[in-house]
């Protein structure tokens, strides 16, 4: 039996976010994926989708669940590094979950600490990291 797919939203934190589940016809691992965590993360996001399109009519043991949009409010607000709720800058820093998350999974770049467009300089008590 093909796996089935349900489109919907969850909250988390007061936000409808998209949320895609595809299950297979019997038991086995479940693997979560996130994908636009930054509001610009445009190809992770898009890359997320047509992964999931890719379970259309297959087999499949276990669970698959994923987000392809995770940072709704900079998405729609088209600020990728400032927090809308808050107005806060977020500081781009490169550690091994990051790199992990932009190496192993393709899911967007992140520039190293100091790198063009980088500040060498830390964080302000007003930026998060």
């Amino acid at each position: 039996m093909p796996a089935t797919v349900v489109r919907r939203e969850i909250e988390l934190a007061g936000l409808a976010i998209p949320f895609v589940e595809v299950s297979g016809s019997a038991d086995g691992p479940t693997l979560t994926v996130i994908g636009g965590v930054h509001g610009c993360e445009y190809a992770a996001m898009a890359g997320v989708r047509r992964w999931l399109a890719e379970f259309a009519g297959r087999e499949l043991r276990g669970r698959v669940r994923a987000v392809p949009v995770l940072n709704v409010t900079a998405f729609a607000a088209r600020a990728p590094f400032v927090v809308p709720e808050d107005g806060v800058i977020i500081f781009l820093t490169s550690s091994p979950a990051v790199a992990a998350d932009g190496l192993l999974l393709g899911l967007g770049a992140h520039p190293p600490a100091g790198a063009p467009g980088t500040s060498p300089e830390p964080p302000s008590p007003a930026v998060r990291r």
